[in-house]
């Protein structure tokens, strides 16, 4: 995974693709906060993503990056949440989103 010419080893990649793709990760109420950075692919960044965190169906954060932008250090409060929903979006192609150096408290 590339980002701001960085090749990071681990971390959680995904497309975003027109208006919809998600993936959800169980929690289970055990942590309370995940953070890491996140931007889009140095391969794959044509079009602007929004990539938005839900918890149990409410919207905690959203983030947009722009073509050519700098990956966004990205914090999002999951204290109590038992299902962390990450959806992410394109207005016309698919680009692919990286969230690396991810760190689950």
């Amino acid at each position: 995974m590339s980002l701001a010419g960085t090749i990071y080893k681990k971390g959680y990649s995904f497309y975003a693709e027109g208006y919809g793709g998600k993936f959800a990760i169980n929690l289970n109420s055990k942590y309370s906060i995940i953070s890491g950075l996140m931007g889009l692919s140095d391969n794959h960044n044509d079009y602007q993503a929004t990539v938005k965190f839900l918890g149990d169906g409410k919207l905690f954060n959203t983030y947009t990056f722009e073509p050519g932008s700098l990956p966004t250090n990205v914090s999002v409060p999951v204290k109590g949440v038992k299902k962390l929903e990450i959806w992410s979006s394109t207005p016309v192609n698919s680009d692919r989103v990286h969230f690396v150096n991810v760190k689950i408290n």
